[in-house]
């Protein structure tokens, strides 16, 4: 199920709800600054700031497993009021992007890892703060691996097989590092 739109302002996306771990897959038309607070009944806000830079935004943000609600909402607020066209929509994990040894992306994404426990590196270039944090099989955040402001590589521990965000606004790649024998 997706929700569609266009035109700056706010806007509410309802949302089937998911009771298997899923992600929100959020794109614009148009290059644009989106705030996408996460409104979740009982829990605090959380929210994403996604930007595309001078591309069209394309950002995965993780939605935890739903309880017994009807309908998952975020807020859209275009900055500038511009008028862009969206669309939201949901996808389960299982059409997550797997990788062993090397990914790359921009901005915010949830990938997820299939290689061996052990060192890796987030190389992050561009402005802003970077993090990557592992999540849970809920896609809950877990804990955090590795984050960093602007340009920088930055060394991590991979736990082992699974799901990752990345929250950052420049482009970023994540690597595993295997050791010379």
């Amino acid at each position: 199920m997706s929700g569609k739109g266009g035109g700056g302002g706010r806007h509410t996306v309802r949302l089937p709800v998911v009771r298997k771990p899923a992600v929100l897959v959020f794109r614009t038309a148009e290059p644009a600054h989106v705030t996408l607070p996460r409104h979740a009944p009982g829990k605090r806000e959380r929210g994403y700031t996604l930007t595309g830079g001078e591309r069209p935004v394309e950002a995965r943000v993780p939605l935890a497993r739903a309880g017994d609600h009807q309908v998952v909402r975020f807020q859209l607020t275009f900055r500038d009021r511009a008028q862009v066209a969206w669309e939201a929509r949901t996808e389960l994990v299982d059409l997550v992007p797997g990788f062993d040894a090397y990914t790359e992306g921009r901005g915010f994404d949830v990938v997820r890892y299939l290689g061996e426990p052990g060192p890796g590196v987030l190389r992050h270039r561009g402005r802003g703060a970077f993090l990557l944090q592992a999540l849970d099989w809920d896609l809950k955040e877990w804990v955090k691996l590795a984050e960093g402001n602007g340009d920088g590589d930055v060394e991590l521990r991979w736990p082992g097989p699974g799901f990752y965000q990345v929250r950052a606004h420049g482009t970023w790649t994540l690597t595993q590092i295997v050791p010379e024998q």
